[in-house]
């Protein structure tokens, strides 16, 4: 992984997965401090994973003159995913700045997934031959566009995120 940040919460989640070697499902939701390092060493350290959601908040990302920098930076929790959970059956991953490269990533990566939720992912373009491989390959697909009103978890931003750390 090309990623090396360090964050207390995403190491203190990266220990305590480390131990539970046979869990099948985990959802991240609304996590500040959870790098793609710690979803590829989470994914590494529970082979029998088979659902996992890593939800973001859809923020723009800083842009630098290196394109190919800020390509790896766009589909860094993609190849994280890709990498190291080859047996999932269903993924979430909400309002992630991912384009088509790390969708493409996903799919090659995890052969097996039968649901794939990429809601509010709004920098794909799913109109060509991606879509219609999504389409096929997955048998219950939720777009960026679709509803959000299943999701039992606010639709927030920084400001919000910021107000709920500070009321832990």
């Amino acid at each position: 992984m090309h990623s090396s940040t360090t964050s207390p919460i995403g190491d203190c989640a990266t220990r305590m997965v480390a131990k539970l070697t046979q869990l099948e499902e985990l959802h991240l939701t609304i996590r500040p401090g959870i790098a793609a390092n710690h979803i590829a060493a989470i994914g590494n350290s529970c082979p029998l994973l088979k659902s996992f959601s890593c939800n973001g908040f859809k923020c723009k990302l800083p842009t630098y003159e290196d394109n190919d920098h800020n390509d790896r930076l766009r589909h860094v929790y993609a190849l994280a995913i890709s990498k190291s959970m080859p047996n999932l059956r269903h993924l979430q991953v909400f309002a992630h700045w991912m384009g088509n490269k790390g969708l493409k990533l996903i799919l090659d990566g995890c052969p097996h997934l039968e649901s794939l939720d990429i809601r509010r992912c709004f920098d794909l373009d799913l109109q060509g031959d991606l879509g219609k491989r999504c389409r096929q390959q997955i048998k219950h697909l939720k777009l960026p566009n679709d509803s959000i009103s299943d999701v039992p978890w606010p639709n927030c931003g920084w400001r919000s995120i910021w107000y709920f750390c500070l009321q832990l």
